[in-house]
């Protein structure tokens, strides 16, 4: 009997736990509204203007070499010019450091380590983009974040 009862409320659990999920569950059309509502940007008009350039200065602990084709990538796809800054292993430990004090900061890092990101935040070199400032000076790439997540501007808060 017991047995019987204990059978029972797992049924019983089961069926109560499936409902939960398939009345929570979306339709294409809510997930449709639920994006469009998420965003106030038709991302379908965004576009870059061409004659406007964003010039940007990154710091990337690795070896490279200038106009490598991943940066040409980029410039092209987004619209940039970027300047890029190597430093070796032992010089991004040593140099950045007094590169940031003496107040040569760029406008991106590439850090290679996660304990780098948390002394950049410490020390205040890190910062949050707002979206609308995204949207006005990288309309490409925020209608690319954009595409399949209208939330995805989230992922880049570090705090």
């Amino acid at each position: 009997m017991k047995n019987v009862k204990a059978w029972i409320a797992v049924l019983l659990v089961a069926a109560v736990a499936s409902y939960i999920v398939f009345a929570m569950a979306m339709t294409q059309e809510e997930l449709k509204a639920y994006k469009q509502d998420a965003t106030p940007v038709d991302w379908n008009t965004v576009s870059t203007d061409p004659g406007k350039v964003l010039k940007v200065r990154m710091l990337m602990a690795v070896s490279g070499e200038p106009d490598s084709w991943m940066e040409r990538f980029f410039e092209e796809r987004f619209n940039l010019e970027i300047e890029p800054v190597f430093l070796g292993p032992a010089a991004y430990q040593y140099a950045k450091p007094l590169m940031m004090a003496g107040g040569d900061i760029p406008d991106l890092l590439l850090e290679p380590d996660p304990i780098m990101v948390q002394r950049d935040a410490y020390h205040g070199f890190l910062l949050t983009i707002p979206p609308e400032v995204i949207l006005k000076h990288a309309p490409s790439y925020a209608n690319a974040v954009n595409a399949d997540d209208p939330i995805g501007w989230l992922y880049g808060n570090w705090n």
